[in-house]
């Protein structure tokens, strides 16, 4: 199974690196769908990954799985790569200081974009990233550092990014239009705004 690669594989821990010895490419992370269209988070123990989550989901996200998701290659090099829950998965998400909540989880989605929980550089354009799953290739976003880590109120900030970032590749996803030409769509934007 593929798991990181790109910009994103300097992965020291592990955090794109699958957690199953069977074959299958399961990751430590939370996954969301909008529209059809999945958003995987990962991120370390604590990093926040379900809290980020519950803040999507405040704004009409649907849960695929926490703390553990299934990527699903795409056979033969066709298709979508999806994030699913593993089988027979329990419908809860953890509230960190609440306890487990009960969702309703959502089917599986064709991944269209990822994030890292690790703090990302603190710089207003930052390069563009991405992380190689199942064989494909997408975009990858972290949250600002705030005061030597992300806290809460980082997260919550960024959950409205996080939530454009998602909405965005989602109507990408339904207008059928290429990830490659996504990505070299990002390039172009961040070079044509560093240059002013």
């Amino acid at each position: 199974m593929s798991a990181a690669g790109g910009d994103a594989g300097a992965d020291k821990q592990g955090i794109w690196t699958s957690t199953s010895h069977d074959g299958r490419l399961i990751l430590h992370a939370t996954a969301v769908s909008w529209a059809g269209a999945a958003l995987v988070i990962a991120g370390p123990s604590g990093s926040g990954k379900s809290t980020l989550a519950l803040a999507l989901m405040a704004f009409g996200a649907r849960l695929i799985a926490d703390d553990r998701v299934e990527v699903l290659e795409a056979r033969a090099g066709e298709g979508s790569v999806v994030a699913a829950a593993l089988p027979n998965a329990p419908g809860l998400i953890e509230a960190r200081g609440v306890g487990l909540l009960p969702v309703d989880l959502a089917e599986p989605a064709p991944i269209v974009a990822c994030i890292d929980m690790r703090p990302g550089p603190p710089t207003r354009l930052p390069e563009p990233r991405f992380v190689t799953l199942g064989g494909r290739q997408f975009p990858v976003i972290s949250p600002p550092a705030t005061g030597g880590g992300v806290q809460k109120s980082g997260i919550e900030g960024f959950s409205h990014a996080a939530l454009q970032y998602l909405k965005g590749h989602a109507a990408g996803l339904r207008g059928g239009v290429e990830k490659r030409a996504s990505f070299d769509g990002d390039r172009a934007i961040h070079d044509q705004q560093t240059r002013h």
